[in-house]
């Protein structure tokens, strides 16, 4: 797996270094709110691709109960992948990942799977930064994030009947 990696990385001419186990491998990626540390890594044995982005930005101290919380709720939002931060030292990262057992992974699903968790990490980016630093608050991070419908699209939606 960590082959194709390779391959699509080469392709798309991105730089990347080659861990201390040839099973993984970081890089960074640039996107339109920041910069994230990637970490991709396939777990041979339990038939398991993993790929990581990095914040990076600490949470301070004092918001990390409270990022958690908002971390919490915007992952009950999410259809694939997750948030997550480390709690000794604040850093944030989002994870995807797919389980290969018995299944080919193109290079392809590889590529739709980096762009996605990129795609996620990269929105979320600036309110989770004004959240750390005391400029929105988590719920207005989570109505940003998620908004509520618009009259319109509710009343095309049918009738909930009981």
């Amino acid at each position: 797996m960590i082959s194709k990696v390779i391959e699509l990385l080469n392709e798309r001419r991105w730089v990347y270094t080659i861990g201390k186990k040839p099973t993984y491998l970081t890089f960074p990626l640039n996107a339109q709110n920041g910069i994230y540390h990637c970490f991709a890594e396939d777990r041979e044995e339990l038939k398991t691709f993993l790929f990581l982005s990095f914040l990076g930005t600490s949470c301070p101290f004092q918001k990390r109960d409270e990022m958690c919380r908002m971390l919490t709720m915007i992952n009950s939002n999410l259809l694939y992948g997750n948030f997550e931060m480390e709690l000794d030292n604040g850093n944030i990262k989002f994870r995807t990942g797919i389980a290969y057992q018995d299944i080919e992974i193109t290079k392809e699903a590889i590529a739709n799977m980096i762009a996605k968790n990129i795609d996620t990490i990269d929105i979320s980016h600036p309110q989770l930064v004004k959240f750390m630093y005391g400029e929105m608050t988590m719920v207005d991070v989570y109505n940003s994030l998620y908004p509520a419908p618009s009259e319109t699209e509710t009343e095309s939606l049918p009738p909930i009947s009981t």
